[in-house]
């Protein structure tokens, strides 16, 4: 979650931007998405559902297609994980969970 509070910056009133971003997900959480999604049919209402059910942790749904030669940090039989990266920003990706704040949700095609 990225903090940006709008405080006065002392005698210059100009606004404090924090540039703080808490990194929200961990092993055990992705590991229990994990067996969930290997399991689900991923929809956009599905995402909406975990949005609301994780509303600090971000989640993309896209095509696998969309992630180019990206290797997923996690390879399900119907869908590839990616991990969103706490930076300010542009969009990075990470591999290391304790530095993520999301995760893109790479569908794969069928044969």
């Amino acid at each position: 979650m990225l903090n940006t509070p709008q405080a006065t910056g002392g005698d210059n009133d100009r606004p404090v931007q924090s540039k703080e971003i808490d990194a929200t997900l961990n092993q055990e959480i992705i590991d229990d998405l994990a067996r969930e999604l290997a399991k689900a049919d991923l929809s956009e209402a599905y995402v909406a559902e975990l949005r609301q059910r994780f509303p600090d942790v971000r989640f993309i749904l896209c095509s696998e297609d969309d992630m180019g030669e990206r290797e997923p940090y996690l390879a399900l039989e119907n869908v590839d994980l990616h991990l969103m990266a706490a930076q300010l920003g542009c969009a990075c990706l990470t591999n290391n969970p304790e530095q993520s704040i999301g995760l893109i949700l790479a569908t794969r095609e069928e044969d």
